[in-house]
């Protein structure tokens, strides 16, 4: 059986609950964690769903957190919620779903942290220093993780990285300039171990085993060669989307099902709030 939870804007907090002042009511964003619990990020920290019992719990600064404006998460394979915050500090927290409490805090010199994307043994977040679009290193040595360095030299103009996918021994960067790949086996501080694969400017990587992009209302599939095949739905402001055989998508109003160009399957948002993000947990 494979669930799949649409989240939208919601609120089941008074003021009266609150330690202190900090808002759960703007969801931005929710990813699955390792033990199928729904983690989202809010104004004021983190909600944690539990999907077996439908109960949930809040994370904020009374348990550690940074008091800042967070703007992503990333869930790691040990259960660890990544938080990137974005006020006058930028800084990373590290909460622990194990152990209930920040393990680690990195703390950055720069004017943005945003997109992180982790895999077992690397996890890299997307910064922005005085226009300067880069990524930032961090690797699992066995029982913690460490910063490991940074990366800038990129091959072609970069202004702007809009996703990051790690997949098998590479790291795919959707960026202006197109998209391009770093071989994690190479020292990524070199401008050579970076090669741009295709010219096409996508918005996203489609959540997927394939290396698949979504780019406005369409949708590009890369083979071992990176050969290009495009799908294009026939949609408009397309948010998500999950390729599991069929393609689950996810606009604001509503949600599909399609076989190939093919839907079979249409739900319209039943909610006043727009829908705002799409993940898929396995029973």
């Amino acid at each position: 059986i494979i669930p799949i939870f649409f989240l939208f804007i919601w609120s089941q907090e008074t003021v009266g609950s609150w330690y202190s002042f900090s808002s759960f009511h703007t969801i931005q964003e929710c990813k699955s964690s390792i033990d199928n619990n729904l983690i989202c990020l809010t104004n004021g920290g983190l909600i944690n769903y539990n999907l077996s019992t439908n109960n949930s719990e809040q994370v904020s600064t009374n348990d550690g957190l940074t008091k800042s404006k967070y703007s992503n998460i990333e869930i790691d394979k040990f259960n660890n919620v990544w938080i990137s915050s974005n006020y006058n500090s930028k800084n990373i927290d590290v909460w622990s779903n194990n152990n209930l409490k920040v393990i680690n805090k990195f703390n950055y010199n720069v004017n943005e942290i945003s997109i992180m994307k982790s895999d077992s043994f690397n996890l890299f977040a997307v910064y922005n220093d005085e226009n300067i679009i880069g990524l930032l290193h961090f690797i699992w040595n066995g029982s913690e993780w460490k910063y490991q360095d940074y990366y800038n030299q990129f091959s072609n103009e970069v202004s702007e990285i809009n996703d990051i996918k790690i997949l098998n021994d590479f790291i795919y960067i959707s960026t202006n300039a197109g998209l391009i790949k770093g071989d994690l086996l190479n020292n990524l501080k070199n401008s050579t171990s970076w090669e741009l694969i295709s010219e096409n400017v996508s918005m996203k990587f489609v959540k997927s085993d394939p290396l698949i992009t979504l780019s406005q209302n369409s949708i590009i599939h890369y083979d071992e060669n990176y050969s290009e095949t495009i799908i294009n739905f026939g949609l408009n402001d397309i948010i998500d989307i999950i390729f599991l055989e069929t393609y689950f998508i996810l606009t604001d109003n509503k949600f599909y099902i399609f076989d190939s160009e093919d839907i079979i399957f249409e739900l319209p948002n039943p909610y006043s709030s727009n829908f705002i993000d799409m993940n898929l947990i396995e029973e």
